[in-house]
């Protein structure tokens, strides 16, 4: 009986020991890992904010600002000269798709231009969701399943949308995509 009291014993000392020398690696890892990433954002983060600020431009100030990369709207006094001048959404476009041509598509899509009038943006912004409804018949739903085939659907869509259009849109953004 004794003996059995004194082996349990044995292997809880065991199986704390071996957690602990489990948990302790783990930690040290850890706490390297967390102070290495704080020192190279560190130094990262200095040489970033070093770097050349492009030349403001506050010629129109009254214009409602573009977002910044941060996703946060920049002041207007600070507004840059970006290569896309006009962000115009599209209605929500809804077509069949061309391959199996009973599954449905609603798509919403903003189309970035470069400034222009605004007659003239309509007018593309009218063709290009014509261009778009052509082009979702013309698409399969096996070649945009997965993140690799929403990837090249929506290059596929810009690069289509860049050369109908003679330089006049020169990208795609999607903000929402629901096939049915």
């Amino acid at each position: 009986m004794a003996k059995a009291s004194e082996q349990k014993g044995g292997n809880e000392g065991a199986s704390k020991r071996s957690l602990v020398s489990r948990i302790i690696p783990i930690l040290l890892v850890t706490i390297i890992a967390g102070g290495g990433g704080f020192l190279e954002g560190t130094f990262f983060r200095d040489k970033a904010t070093s770097a050349e600020v492009p030349k403001v431009s506050t010629a129109n100030a009254s214009e409602q600002t573009a977002p910044t990369a941060a996703g946060e709207a920049a002041a207007p006094e600070q507004k840059a000269e970006i290569e896309h001048d006009t962000v115009r959404a599209l209605a929500p476009i809804v077509s069949n798709l061309g391959s199996p041509s009973e599954t449905w598509m609603r798509l919403e899509i903003s189309i970035l231009m470069h400034k222009v009038e605004q007659a003239d943006q309509d007018e593309t912004a009218v063709k290009a969701a014509d261009a778009v409804v052509a082009f979702l018949r013309t698409v399969s739903l096996k070649s945009i399943e997965g993140p690799t085939g929403f990837t090249h659907f929506r290059e596929d869509l810009s690069d289509m949308l860049k050369n109908s259009f003679d330089g006049k849109i020169t990208g795609v953004l999607i903000g929402s995509m629901v096939v049915e």
